[in-house]
C-alpha cells in the first residue's frame, strides 16, 4: 500500500546550521554518533524526527528512511557536500526527502528540501539553489577560511 500526501500538501525548505565554533558535538545533540556530513544520514534523520516532521505536513510521523550520502563532484575538498534522498513517512502519507550537508565556519551545514512524492529531482535542485545561495550571503571570504581561494 502506498502512502499519498493529502490535499494541497506544500513544499518546505530548511537551513540548518550549529554554532560558529559551536563544533558538531555542541550541535548535534540527543546522542546522535557521528554527527557531521559525511553521517548525513544520521544528521537528516534526526533534524527531520525531532523537529522538521512538522513540515513534512504527513501526519504522525511513523519514520523517516534516508539512503546512505553521496559526495557530490566538483565541491571544494576543503567544503566537501553530501547529498541524499528519502522520505518522511507519516500516518496522513509522505514526503520525499532530498538535503545537502556540508561545512560551514566549522560546523555541520544542512539544508533539507520536502515535497510531495513524484517530485523528482526537484528536491536535489532546489537544495543546490539553497547552497548556492547560501555561499553567495557568506560572502568572498568564506571559501578563503574554508582553505579554498576565490577566483578574483
Amino acid at each position: 500500500m502506498a502512502l499519498v500526501a493529502k490535499g494541497g500538501f506544500r513544499s518546505s525548505a530548511t537551513v540548518w546550521s550549529a554554532a560558529p565554533g559551536a563544533g558538531a558535538a555542541a550541535a548535534c545533540r540527543d546522542g546522535v554518533q557521528g554527527c557531521s556530513c559525511e553521517h548525513a544520514d544520521a544528521l537528516v534523520r534526526w533534524l527531520v524526527e525531532t523537529e522538521l516532521y512538522r513540515l513534512a505536513d504527513v501526519g504522525t510521523l511513523r519514520g523517516v528512511d534516508v539512503a546512505a550520502p553521496e559526495a557530490l563532484r566538483g565541491a571544494p575538498a576543503s567544503a566537501p557536500v553530501f547529498a541524499l534522498r528519502g522520505a518522511a513517512l507519516g500516518t496522513e502519507g509522505q514526503a520525499q526527502i532530498a538535503a545537502l550537508c556540508t561545512a560551514s565556519q566549522g560546523a555541520p551545514l544542512a539544508l533539507v528540501v520536502f515535497m510531495p512524492p513524484g517530485s523528482g529531482d526537484a528536491p536535489l535542485r532546489l537544495a543546490r539553489r539553497m547552497l548556492a545561495a547560501v555561499r553567495e550571503a557568506e560572502g568572498p571570504a568564506a571559501p578563503e577560511r574554508e582553505g579554498t581561494a576565490r577566483a578574483q
